[in-house]
């Protein structure tokens, strides 16, 4: 809407009859100079929107399997605790990253044979930040 392109190479298909509401630009900026709310909740989309992007970007450019498994376990402790209580099931995760669910499980192994993580899939403690890091 407001990048150097006025548009958003996606395709919405709706599963149910629906009204769309258009809102013209100029219209919308309007909104957000009167309204702060408004501001602040479009500021968040596209803040998390970059985010998601920024992320997807740095999981694709990694090489193996086990550089996106130690990405997505980084990203799973967003506060830094180093205690994961994961969001993804295996399979949600070896869909992200473009592998089997055995291969990613297999890693997964490795890094709790190395010491890397404790605990199991679903709760886990992060033990060598820096070798996920690496």
């Amino acid at each position: 809407m407001y990048g150097k392109h006025h548009f958003f190479p996606v395709d919405v298909i709706a599963n149910t009859d629906v009204k769309v509401f258009l809102i013209p630009r100029d219209d919308f900026g309007h909104m957000m100079t009167q309204n702060p709310v408004v501001q602040t909740n479009f500021l968040n989309l596209i803040s998390n929107r970059a985010q998601f992007l920024t992320s997807k970007i740095r999981l694709l450019s990694r090489k193996s399997i086990r550089a996106k498994l130690a990405q997505i376990i980084i990203e799973q402790d967003d506060q830094r605790t180093g205690k994961v209580v994961n969001s993804l099931s295996q399979q949600n995760a070896a869909d992200l990253i473009g592998v089997a669910r055995p291969s990613l499980a297999r890693t997964f192994g490795e890094f709790l044979d190395e010491g890397i993580i404790e605990g199991s899939w679903k709760e886990f403690t992060i033990v060598h930040y820096r070798t996920l890091e690496g």
